[in-house]
């Protein structure tokens, strides 16, 4: 089978890697010499350092090549009009008997480091056994927390990761306190490089051919691509059309897409710009920082070279003017170069698929950069059709099943990124405004009822049901203030396993503080262990 894959960049060459595991296709990747990459989506999800492993490659070499660094969760700041921080960690729901193996396995250990990396011993196989119909720990940890015995502050209690997150240093001590397979970390990555480096790196050395070629027509048919034709005069033919353009579309806007829009999702528009440290020990930070603005929200994503920032703002309520203003202030006193403004559709297709032609990541639709979500869409879509091109001899593709597995994926995308705007009890005008839109739209039920939703558990986003699980909406209705007294709880829980559960979240915290004297600062581990004292 032929699949020729048109753009290149992240969402290119991770498309044209991923497939290229599959033997029995014959892979090509055209991309335009007249059209340069976006290289958005600097915060990444576990999907991330899953496709390393998955191809098999060394995720400190890419670090070093790409100026990459670890990422353990992203940190709401002033989401409640304060400084205060959320920090929402990798650490996906588990059932008690899953805590009561790591505690056993804790216990062997006299070492502190040694005892934390067994307390957070969790695999795949953890959390697929977590569902809404049986006691999880969330489950427990919501009871404790009705009951006032542990600390409130969700990302303490939950798993402890603030203790090193907020205090720039990094879980190390001759080994990483998480194992690869625990999907526990991701990085910040240089988008710009990242494709390039999985090009070099992997989609070459598996056959991909690669073509420097710009599109002059697209000749279509109905539902399919019959052919391109290049500015040479060449043309080329496929069984199986891959559009990674990016917000260009060059095939998809050529096959009459229908589109769903997401009107009431404020964000549309961004003011980007590259900034440099002044001091890289102090401000390397291993987590996302999102913080809110009178108008918006911001990002701030350190690299190892550089730190990555943008102002996101809707371009109907904000006035751009004052974002320019505040967003000079916070956060460019030391840019390497003119803010460039960035403006997109919040939309997704209906079809993902059809005939002959398939979008992946942005070509697909895009909502907005919050919570890290764009590489998460591009792995999600390369992975579902790898599913679906897995046996030889394949012709024609039922798209219903992908198609309903990527709308499943962006609806929920949409969900969460505005229930942080909604729900927010920040002060001013443009907040107001959303929380009027969160008690139209209902969403301090929406988000007790996506706590609850099997299609939010692990297992539902292993599916393609969803990509934020359930402890994720647990964590913003607490951190946010909403009144959780009457969530429910799997009704029958012990009050043995109660106790027991409190013994593990105390241990998490008294293990995490006992070991973190030995964890370096995060500028300094990334200078000697992943970048050779470069």
């Amino acid at each position: 089978m032929k699949v020729v894959i048109v753009g290149g960049g992240g969402s290119g060459w991770i498309a044209a890697s991923y497939l290229s595991k599959l033997p029995h296709l014959d892979i090509t990747l055209v991309e335009s010499p007249k059209v340069p990459t976006i290289g958005v989506g600097e915060s990444v999800t576990i999907h991330v350092p899953r496709l390393l492993r998955d191809l098999g490659l060394d995720e400190h070499d890419m670090m070093r090549k790409t100026g990459s660094v670890y990422k353990f969760g992203n940190n709401f700041i002033g989401w409640k009009g304060g400084n205060e921080q959320s920090l929402f960690p990798f650490r996906w729901n588990v059932p008690l008997n899953e805590i009561k193996r790591v505690m056993k396995d804790s216990t062997e250990h006299n070492d502190a480091f040694k005892s934390l990396k067994s307390l957070h011993g969790f695999n795949i196989n953890s959390y697929l056994q977590a569902m809404p119909n049986k006691p999880r720990f969330t489950d427990y940890w919501l009871a404790l927390h009705k009951q006032n015995r542990i600390n409130p502050d969700f990302p303490v209690s939950y798993c402890a990761y603030d203790y090193f997150s907020k205090n720039t240093i990094t879980p190390y001590h001759n080994d990483l306190v998480f194992d690869p397979s625990g999907l526990q970390y991701s990085f910040h990555i240089n988008a710009e490089k990242f494709g390039d480096y999985v090009r070099d790196n992997f989609a070459l050395k598996h056959g991909v051919t690669h073509k420097v070629m710009h599109i002059k027509e697209v000749v279509t048919a109905g539902d399919n691509v019959e052919k391109l034709v290049y500015e040479d005069g060449t043309e080329e033919t496929a069984d199986l059309f891959v559009d990674c353009t990016g917000f260009g579309r060059v095939l998809i806007n050529k096959l009459n897409p229908k589109w769903k829009h997401y009107k009431l999702s404020p964000g549309d528009s961004a003011i980007v710009c590259q900034v440099d440290y002044e001091d890289p020990s102090k401000e390397i930070n291993n987590h996302t920082k999102s913080i809110a603005q009178n108008q918006g929200w911001a990002f701030d994503i350190s690299l190892y070279h550089r730190k990555g920032t943008g102002y996101i703002y809707s371009s109907e309520l904000c006035n751009e003017d004052e974002v320019m203003e505040e967003y000079s202030k916070n956060f460019l006193s030391r840019a390497r170069m003119e803010p460039r403004k960035l403006r997109w559709e919040k939309k997704r297709l209906y079809e993902s698929g059809k005939g002959n032609t398939v979008a992946i990541g942005m070509s697909n639709g895009f909502i907005e950069p919050m919570e890290a979500n764009l590489f998460a869409i591009i792995i999600n879509g390369v992975t579902n059709l790898a599913q679906e091109l897995k046996h030889p001899g394949v012709k024609n593709i039922n798209w219903d099943s992908f198609n309903l597995k990527i709308a499943d994926t962006y609806d929920d995308i949409h969900d969460f990124i505005i229930t942080h705007y909604t729900l927010s009890p920040r002060p001013g005008a443009f907040w107001d405004e959303m929380r009027s839109i969160g008690i139209q739209e209902k969403h301090h039920e929406l988000i007790r009822q996506k706590y609850v939703d099997q299609r939010n558990s692990f297992a539902g986003a292993v599916q393609s049901r969803s990509l934020f699980p359930d402890y994720m909406w647990l964590q913003m209705a607490i951190d946010w203030d909403i009144d959780v007294s009457d969530w429910p709880m799997y009704p029958k829980l012990s009050n043995t396993d109660i106790d027991f559960v409190q013994e593990y979240i105390n241990k998490m915290e008294t293990t995490t503080l006992a070991a973190c004297d030995r964890f370096p600062n995060n500028y300094e581990f990334l200078k000697e262990t992943v970048f050779n004292g470069g």
